[in-house]
């Protein structure tokens, strides 16, 4: 199956600056800082390694405490062996792993952006919502081809991008064209991505939280309403 790369990526950022005009600006802020260190991880593979051998060791740990039922679940059910002295343990190379906590924790960020943020943006939180949005589709998305590409994984993954322009999986093969020369991992580029992404982060956290120093000398925090929402 063929996929135009940039028609692609037209339709993605489309979505997510859809998405924005409707959020407003600080609810995209808090995906974009996300985003942010998901890059961070790639370009510092000896840290993504350190957080899931993290994260490794704290479901051993839960597994030793969880009921043998467990097991079962996940070797009938989700088909994955293990036993109830082998827990299910994540493997830092293999992009199905680094897509599915992408998927898992921008939808996590949305979440918390609605809760903590119910209100509606105005015309000037909306454009910008926008924009932060397609910021944001298109830095997903080229996520998602390096997850798929694996190189700059820990360990080189399952899937491959063979020359940066096909994946193989199961049997499905799926081949990209006009695929651009430079990916987001390249020269400058990434910690041009890693400085946009904080800074934005840290814009949005500003405009809702400002610590003060109460007439008693005690610290506290007041929350308010960001720019550009009613």
């Amino acid at each position: 199956m063929l996929v135009n790369w940039t028609l692609l990526t037209y339709f993605v950022v489309g979505v997510f600056a859809l998405s924005g005009f409707s959020r407003g600006w600080w609810k995209e802020a808090l995906t974009t800082g996300l985003l942010a260190v998901l890059i961070l991880l790639l370009q510092q593979p000896a840290i993504a390694k350190a957080m899931i051998d993290l994260i490794n060791a704290i479901v051993s740990y839960v597994w030793m405490l969880a009921p043998n039922f467990l097991s079962a679940f996940f070797n009938n059910i989700l088909t994955v062996k293990t036993t109830a002295t082998q827990p299910f343990q994540f493997n830092a190379g293999d992009p199905s792993i680094w897509i599915m906590m992408l998927m898992v924790l921008v939808f996590a960020t949305h979440v918390t952006g609605r809760s903590m943020l119910p209100n509606a943006p105005t015309s000037a939180g909306s454009a910008l919502g926008a924009l932060v949005g397609g910021f944001n589709g298109f830095v997903m998305l080229n996520l998602v081809r390096e997850y798929v590409s694996g190189s700059a994984l820990p360990t080189h993954g399952q899937m491959a991008m063979a020359g940066g322009r096909s994946v193989a999986s199961s049997g499905v093969s799926i081949q990209a064209t006009q695929l651009p020369n430079f990916t987001i991992m390249d020269s400058l580029i990434p910690w041009v991505l890693i400085i946009i992404g904080l800074l934005v982060f840290i814009t949005a956290v500003n405009h809702k939280a400002k610590v003060k120093l109460s007439d008693k000398g005690f610290v506290k925090i007041d929350y308010r309403k960001p720019y550009g929402y009613k």
